[in-house]
């Protein structure tokens, strides 16, 4: 990455200062830097959390709890979108201070917004660096129909997402791929780190071309959250192959998150952010 701006500067400052108060189980000060409508996802949790709210309450077990002795940011990087930032980067934390213990790796997403009183975080997603696929998972609530649903925003960027969808799980990455602007970052779970434009997310793309297929394809809650031409689209998704008796078998639950941005009267991705949902580590 180039030299930073002031903007990617302040951004990853106020990242760094969070990530501090939190290894040292102090939890106020990354709440503060949270809008009260923050969505969030972490491995960990069930489903997406949504607001400041019931991020506190998840936040309030390790209160005075130590979590880290040592955190690294590896390769940060801003894209800045008029009044939004796109934060992401590798955090590695240690339990003991020193640089040769066992470590554990996130790939993480920040989204922030500039509202009146300053920068603030509106949509985060913390994945582990690979982990394993959760086990016997059940979702709490049924998929979404996707004509039905309310937003206008929302079902146009769900239409646009499920119709890439279909295509990439009958073995066909390029929709997905003509629909990512230029200056796309991408995150998966087996990704080495960050893919930083749309040639990286090409050869990517390129390697699974007709390996990935699968029957079952569902999308659980999801929103979007529209920054004038910016949009912070978030949702849970199940990939699963069907049963001789045609049944769905439990398949693959992911925490999914796409930023869009409007470009030329059209919406493109400029992030994506896959995780395993309650995944582990080993």
């Amino acid at each position: 990455m180039g030299k930073q701006t002031t903007v990617e500067k302040m951004i990853v400052a106020l990242e760094r200062g969070a990530l501090e108060q939190f290894g040292r189980g102090e939890i106020e000060g990354p709440l503060v830097l949270c809008d009260e409508e923050i969505t969030y996802f972490d491995p960990s949790v069930e489903s997406r959390r949504e607001g400041r709210e019931a991020l506190a309450v998840h936040y309030e077990p390790v209160r005075g709890k130590p979590q880290y002795a040592r955190f690294e940011l590896v390769d940060p990087r801003v894209q800045v979108l008029d009044g939004t930032a796109i934060l992401t980067y590798v955090l590695e934390t240690r339990d003991t201070p020193n640089a040769d213990s066992p470590g554990t790796l996130w790939k993480v997403t920040a989204v922030y917004h500039r509202f009146d009183g300053g920068w603030r975080v509106v949509h985060s997603h913390f994945g582990l660096y690979g982990g394993t696929t959760p086990r016997d998972f059940q979702v709490a609530t049924p998929p979404a129909d996707l004509k039905g649903l309310p937003d206008p925003l929302l079902r146009e960027l769900m239409g646009l997402e499920d119709a890439a969808m279909q295509r990439w799980r009958r073995g066909d990455p390029w929709a997905f791929w003509q629909l990512s602007a230029p200056d796309v970052t991408y995150f998966d779970p087996e990704t080495r780190g960050r893919i930083n434009n749309a040639e990286g997310l090409r050869e990517l793309y390129a390697g699974v071309e007709g390996k990935i297929r699968y029957d079952v394809s569902e999308y659980f809650d999801p929103r979007v959250q529209p920054f004038g031409d910016t949009a912070v689209l978030s949702y849970q998704y199940r990939s699963a192959t069907r049963r001789d008796d045609g049944s769905a078998g439990n398949g693959t639950l992911w925490n999914t998150t796409e930023v869009f941005a409007r470009r030329d009267g059209r919406w493109r991705i400029v992030h994506t952010h896959w995780s395993y949902a309650r995944a582990g580590t080993a």
